[in-house]
């Protein structure tokens, strides 16, 4: 298979893909998602990167990067992105952060900065999360 240019990849990322952070200790790791019903772009993308491919109930696809594979193709898609570049910033920073104790607030604070500019860019996500919880918790005591 080609290898996709960067140029293309942010804008199929853009389009539609999604940053995220999964788990809880120490502020989650990143997660980027790409879901799609044509299976070769993600198959290329997969090639190039890693990561792997499920297939959803409706029939399409996704693409799931981990950890340092999600921040290795954020990295090399992040000057051409334009809807989700500062999510990925966010996110490339998270995972450049190592998961101590001693950095575990600052790993939550991006976590919860992650899921903020997820719901901007998708109204749909409203839900309050665990960790939002915590600090509001928190903030009330």
């Amino acid at each position: 298979m080609q290898s996709l240019s960067p140029e293309y990849l942010a804008g199929f990322f853009d389009g539609e893909g999604c940053v995220s952070t999964n788990g809880r200790s120490s502020g989650g790791y990143l997660t980027t998602t790409i879901a799609n019903s044509h299976l070769p772009v993600l198959e290329s993308i997969q090639e190039q990167f890693g990561g792997s491919i499920s297939q959803r109930p409706s029939g399409s696809y996704t693409l799931t990067l981990s950890t340092r594979k999600a921040r290795t193709f954020l990295e090399h898609i992040l000057p051409f992105l334009i809807i989700k570049e500062e999510v990925a910033r966010v996110g490339i920073e998270l995972q450049s952060r190592p998961p101590e104790n001693s950095m575990c607030n600052e790993r939550v604070a991006l976590r919860l900065r992650i899921q903020e500019l997820n719901r901007r860019t998708n109204p749909s996500r409203t839900r309050e999360t665990h960790d939002a919880r915590y600090v509001r918790e928190q903030a009330d005591v």
